[in-house]
């Protein structure tokens, strides 16, 4: 993560399992989430995110499934401290 006075940038990794079950039949494989965007920090409790990019890929059945989410949206922190 890096922040400035006005802007956050941020990346995440995580790992994990996936499980699909269609008509009894079941398979579980790999899923990854790679990603990062970019905040503009109104204040202390309110800020915009102005882009989240994820590509999440998922092997099942052998076979990778390619996905990539786009986010836009507003920030709220709630209570606690920085």
């Amino acid at each position: 993560m890096h922040r400035t006075r006005s802007l956050t940038a941020f990346g995440h990794a995580l790992v994990g399992g996936a499980t699909v079950r269609i008509e009894g039949a079941s398979d579980t494989g790999l899923a990854v989430g790679l990603g990062g965007g970019l905040d503009v920090v109104g204040n202390k409790n309110f800020g915009l995110r102005i882009i989240q990019v994820d590509y999440l890929p998922i092997r099942l059945g052998g076979e990778w499934n390619h996905n990539i989410r786009l986010q836009t949206g507003v920030i709220i922190k709630l209570g606690g401290s920085e």
